[in-house]
């Protein structure tokens, strides 16, 4: 069986966020199927033994959990500067941890692992530690290119300069970092294409990110649906560029489908909306501001269509993959559905522009039985390509694939002693 030691830089429990479901998703099948150890940072003072039986509960079959505390203080101060001075962003100082540093490559030395799964790229600064092992680097997002895009469509003179200077340093980052990794893993095809062009001597494939089975198994109740007409809208209300777009909304596109729709509602869902977008909703009528939902699989499971304004992002929109499971209607830009695999009419509606948006809400209020056909088709192909199983069948064989061609397992790992077995004994 593969011994296999995840790095992660945060605890990922409760997995409220699309890189935390990403992890927390893909252990769920990996901590059964290999011999799997989980390493992660957390804050100085953190109640270590607390992650530890946290994740011990949701993971009972994963092996050793080790907590490190980032660096705080002066010393991170002088990490960031020195971050700078290599060209690389001080943000990725955070992550730092000399104990941590220390403690893979003693486990390296002492050959504990077949391969290391560095999770996100703030945890691509130990890849020099683990020199005697395969790597793989799921970093998610191309952050360079997701950087850009939001400077990109800023209206602030301040924000659009930050945000090129920002693409520039996390972009010098991948391009020297990555390279040094068996494997680099983004979830959407467009940042594997991004990435592969900025650092061609780096392997970068496309991965998937599983959906919980409370998503796949919910099932839209289509019986009362659309008895009442109202409208979803979720994001980061506390993201700039992603506020800016649902003003637009609000302001433009939410006004014409009350001409034509005068009686529908709207519901906004996200902490910490900005100064701007927060004014922005107090002037709209029948307008519901929620912060935080308990159980966000219960809340998508009512009447609603789910409009999802934001132009700028990268990655797999996974707010969007859980509503497309429920089996809601959904209406967004085509940068909403990247990495889903998905068509245009059929599981969803995607807008080329804005007007194209307004007319694309309105299209699905008039007609309840397009909701409903284009609901269970998207949540049909969501349930189809996207469950646990078959996220984690795919990755435990990319592991498999990245152990038996490096050079330094070539005689000792020889395929036959790595097929993929459950801890029961069974086959493939």
């Amino acid at each position: 069986m593969i011994k296999i030691l995840f790095v992660v830089p945060y605890m990922f429990i409760p997995a409220n966020s699309g890189n935390k479901n990403l992890t927390y998703n893909l252990l769920k099948y990996i901590s059964i199927h290999t011999e799997c150890d989980l390493v992660l940072l957390a804050e100085k003072g953190i109640d270590k033994e607390k992650i530890i039986d946290t994740i011990r509960y949701e993971f009972p079959q994963m092996k050793e959990i080790a907590v490190f505390e980032k660096i705080k203080g002066l010393l991170l101060i002088s990490k960031m500067f020195n971050m700078v001075f290599r060209g690389y962003h001080h943000a990725l100082a955070r992550y730092s941890s000399k104990k941590l540093s220390s403690w893979l490559f003693k486990r390296v030395q002492n050959n504990t692992y077949d391969i290391v799964h560095f999770d996100m790229i703030h945890t691509a600064i130990y890849r020099e530690f683990c020199q005697k092992v395969p790597t793989i680097l799921v970093a998610s997002d191309a952050y360079s290119m997701a950087a850009k895009n939001a400077a990109l469509i800023s209206t602030s003179v301040k924000s659009k300069t930050r945000g090129l200077i920002e693409s520039f340093l996390l972009k010098n980052f991948e391009k020297a970092i990555y390279p040094n990794f068996n494997e680099v893993c983004t979830v959407s095809p467009s940042d594997t294409e991004y990435l592969s062009k900025i650092s061609p001597a780096s392997l970068v494939t496309t991965i998937g990110i599983a959906v919980s089975p409370e998503y796949i198994n919910q099932g839209m109740n289509y019986s009362n649906c659309f008895y009442e007409k109202r409208i979803l809208c979720v994001g980061n209300l506390d993201h700039k560029a992603i506020a800016e777009d649902i003003i637009y909304f609000l302001q433009n596109n939410l006004t014409m489908i009350r001409e034509v729709y005068p009686g529908v509602a709207i519901t906004i869902l996200g902490k910490n909306p900005t100064n701007r977008l927060r004014r922005a909703m107090d002037e709209v009528i029948d307008l519901e501001h929620i912060d935080y939902v308990e159980n966000y699989a219960d809340f998508l499971n009512q009447n609603w269509i789910y409009v999802y304004p934001q132009r700028c992002g990268t990655g797999l929109q996974t707010k969007v993959q859980q509503a497309m499971a429920i089996g809601l209607p959904i209406v967004g830009y085509n940068i909403s559905f990247t990495g889903l695999l998905v068509e245009d009419e059929k599981h969803c509606l995607i807008c080329k522009n804005r007007d194209q948006m307004t007319n694309s809400v309105i299209k699905f209020l008039k007609d309840e039985n397009l909701c409903r056909e284009v609901g269970l088709s998207a949540a049909q192909n969501i349930k189809e390509k996207y469950s646990i199983d078959k996220i984690g069948r795919n990755m435990l064989e990319k592991y498999k694939y990245i152990i038996t061609k490096h050079p330094l397992c070539q005689d000792t790992c020889p395929l036959s002693n790595l097929s993929i077995q459950t801890k029961a004994g069974g086959g493939k």
